[in-house]
């Protein structure tokens, strides 16, 4: 059943679908209010049912039971409260929903992500092999970015879960240079920056992986030390590849992402672990020669996208903050119980009926989405579930770095919490850093 859940891991960024039925809002379609059975959500459940027939047989049942039970009955605050408070509110919170059935739906593939992780954690399955899964999931999409943009086209598999996608067609992620388009990088994500983002902490857990086997395989002998030397190498090859699916992504707010990652990790291993300089400096080069590469063959995309002077980066721009607006409008009356999980859209909709639905979309800030739809009570209790995951964490500037980045990420976009991908990400990323054994100075 570890094969399962691994295949489940490494599937995560796959989006192939059952529509069961499609959203629409006053006569359009409406993405936001889709429902859909997504392939690894089934693969989820399967694994789950056979899990929980094989604790039955051995009489696991009831032992897990009894440890959920006093962790919620511990006086402290723990994971399983802040998780269990979580859920527990947002199901009521469905009671004042905008959208009854939609909210619940939302409610349990949250649920069903949630559950996935949380098994991650019951069954102790080690960092390394976590990150590893995710870091060759991260190869995997890296390639499909740099042949995505090469071709300039994404070619679309309904088995896959991919839209097909070409630079001149309308509605297309872009980059504009007068009459110039060229083709944002999707992978297999519904958008370059969920593959910017989730290829930013695949990086990350690349870094981790190669600060641990680079100094290990300088002390080991023999084939343990052309095995670790091995891994090194792949390690090396994955940060190019990822590095690249960012870049090609142009997701401006990964970009910030990973300079302020890798500002933080040199900070680190040069004042306070200067035995792992070796490494970062590695990896610092693993980061320059992809950047040199990319913005040497294309360097008028690149330009566009960072001065965001262009017809298409200043509407976006303009829609960004247009969205800021249409949120404090809104969290003006939802701001204490949320208007229910998934409705943002609906709601905006009715609040403009005479806008295009295209631009009712939800708010490029996750931590706004949160407080518009969860309520006050909601982004309380995910704050705590950030600073009990850094008071916990054994490795405490790892887990900074990632939370960080996370924080940073969530409050350039939405699709962590409006995305059934996103949710299963955010829990993924939080739950991670309690896998650390010890912080990379060696210190438990």
């Amino acid at each position: 059943m570890d094969l399962g859940i691994y295949l489940w891991l490494f599937l995560l960024p796959w989006q192939a679908r059952w529509i069961v039925r499609p959203g629409e809002l006053y006569g359009t379609y409406w993405e936001y209010g889709t429902y859909s059975i997504y392939a690894s959500e089934v693969l989820l459940v399967m694994i789950l049912l056979l899990l929980a027939v094989h604790w039955q047989g051995r009489g696991q049942a009831r032992e897990l039971a009894v440890s959920f039970w006093q962790a919620l009955l511990l006086p402290k605050i723990n994971l399983t409260k802040l998780v269990v408070g979580l859920l527990f509110w947002l199901l009521l919170a469905n009671s004042w929903s905008q959208d009854v059935h939609l909210s619940l739906y939302r409610w349990g593939q949250l649920l069903m992500g949630v559950a996935g992780v949380v098994w991650l954690t019951v069954r102790r399955i080690s960092w390394q092999r976590i990150a590893s899964i995710l870091v060759a999931a991260g190869i995997l999409q890296g390639w499909l970015a740099l042949t995505q943009f090469l071709d300039q086209q994404v070619v679309g598999s309904a088995w896959l879960g991919m839209s097909a996608q070409r630079p001149d067609v309308y509605g297309v992620s872009v980059i504009q240079a007068g009459l110039n388009r060229w083709l944002r990088a999707y992978g297999s994500l519904p958008h370059p920056n969920i593959l910017g983002g989730f290829l930013t902490f695949t990086l990350l857990l690349a870094w981790r992986l190669l600060m641990v086997v680079e100094p290990a395989s300088q002390a080991a002998a023999g084939w343990i030390q052309k095995r670790l030397k091995l891994f090194s190498f792949a390690l090396a090859a994955a940060i190019f590849f990822l590095m690249s699916g960012i870049l090609l992504s142009f997701s401006r707010a990964s970009w910030i992402a990973v300079a302020w990652s890798a500002a933080g990790l040199g900070f680190y291993t040069i004042f306070f672990q200067k035995k792992l300089v070796a490494a970062y400096i590695k990896i610092l080069l693993l980061l320059i020669l992809p950047t040199l590469v990319w913005f040497t063959l294309y360097p008028l995309p690149f330009l566009t996208r960072l001065q965001g002077q262009e017809v298409l980066e200043r509407q976006s721009i303009a829609e960004r903050q247009l969205s800021y607006y249409d949120t404090v409008d809104i969290s003006k009356n939802f701001w204490l119980y949320g208007s229910g999980f998934g409705t943002y859209t609906k709601v905006l909709a009715a609040a403009n009926p005479d806008r295009p639905l295209s631009l009712n979309q939800p708010v490029h800030n996750g931590w706004l989405l949160v407080l518009a739809e969860w309520g006050i009570v909601g982004l309380g209790i995910l704050i705590l579930l950030f600073w009990f995951i850094w008071q916990k964490s054994k490795d405490k500037f790892f887990t900074f770095l990632i939370l960080s980045s996370l924080a940073l990420l969530l409050f350039f976009d939405h699709w962590w919490l409006s995305l059934v991908f996103g949710n299963t990400f955010l829990f993924l990323l939080l739950i991670i850093n309690l896998t650390w054994p010890k912080s990379l100075s060696g210190k438990p």
